[in-house]
């Protein structure tokens, strides 16, 4: 699960299909780039993007987004703050996923990622 800006480690999968893991983004990540000069900050975006990474490797080769419901952005992430990122389905709603980001015990961000099979219903 490691992309070239961010990096996993410490992954679990529990029986329910939660996933745990740790994530840091380097300062060497593209997304420091402009984002903002001389106070660096990894967008909300980037963040969504892992979570995401973390969810298709279990939905299939043909999930897709279909809506991020509750999305709360509580804190900034800076480079090199390690990133702990739960993520936990819903065992009542085929392809809801909760998911929550914390970093030194705070809370990043949470929300729930919706999910659908691109062929559609029936397809």
């Amino acid at each position: 699960m490691n992309d070239p800006w961010y990096y996993v480690s410490a992954i679990n999968h529990g029986e329910s299909g939660a996933i745990d893991f740790q994530a840091c983004a380097g300062l060497s990540s593209p997304w420091f780039e402009g984002h903002f000069p001389g106070e660096p900050i990894f967008p909300g975006i980037a963040q969504i993007s892992i979570i995401w990474d973390s969810i298709r490797k279990n939905a299939g080769p043909g999930a897709v987004i279909t809506e991020v419901k509750r999305l709360r952005f509580r804190r900034i992430v800076r480079p090199g703050d390690e990133l702990s990122v739960a993520v936990e389905p819903d065992k009542n709603k085929k392809g809801q996923y909760a998911f929550k980001i914390t970093a030194g015990g705070e809370l990043v961000c949470n929300g729930v990622m919706v999910t659908a099979d691109s062929a559609g219903p029936g397809k």
